[in-house]
């Protein structure tokens, strides 16, 4: 009986990468280790080498490959990718703030704005009502419950 042992590969990652394995070798795990990708695979050192064809495919990427082609599948992340990543999400979260504290620095703007147009129109308002009021008091008319009272109106 062959005498099996756990080996690692390290690689580069590529779409694709070539290893010299012993023939027969299982495929057990891939992981970073120190930051290099590697491959550890339960293989006979005594056994021949064959040179395995692996895929190396990133999330989203196209593969052309059959699927009945495939046979070993992982998840391949370093500690540094996974550290990118959080900054990466953590500058987008900050530049969504920073735009939606600027959206909300506009909207205050333009409430301001229209704060104050409606205060100079409600301004503006009142002055005609008054010269509306001064041309009619002019005249002699008078409101019904103006102190002078409306008899002025009959005058």
């Amino acid at each position: 009986m062959a005498e099996l042992t756990i080996y690692k590969y390290p690689f580069e990652i590529q779409d694709y990468v070539e290893l010299a394995l012993p023939h027969g070798a299982e495929l057990l795990h891939v992981d970073f280790q120190r930051e290099v990708p590697c491959l550890w695979a339960l293989v006979d050192p005594k056994a021949p080498l064959t040179r395995r064809r692996i895929r190396v495919a990133g999330t989203g990427h196209p593969i052309e490959e059959a699927a009945n082609n495939l046979q070993f599948e992982v998840d391949l992340r370093s500690a540094n990718s996974e550290v990118k990543e959080y900054r990466d999400m953590t500058d987008r979260r900050r530049e969504e703030v920073q735009q939606l504290e600027k959206t909300n620095a506009d909207l205050n703007s333009v409430r301001v704005s229209l704060y104050r147009a409606c205060i100079q129109e409600r301004t503006d308002l009142v002055g005609r009502i008054l010269r509306i009021d001064q041309r009619i008091r002019a005249l002699g008319f008078r409101a019904p419950d103006d102190p002078e009272g409306p008899e002025a109106n009959r005058a």
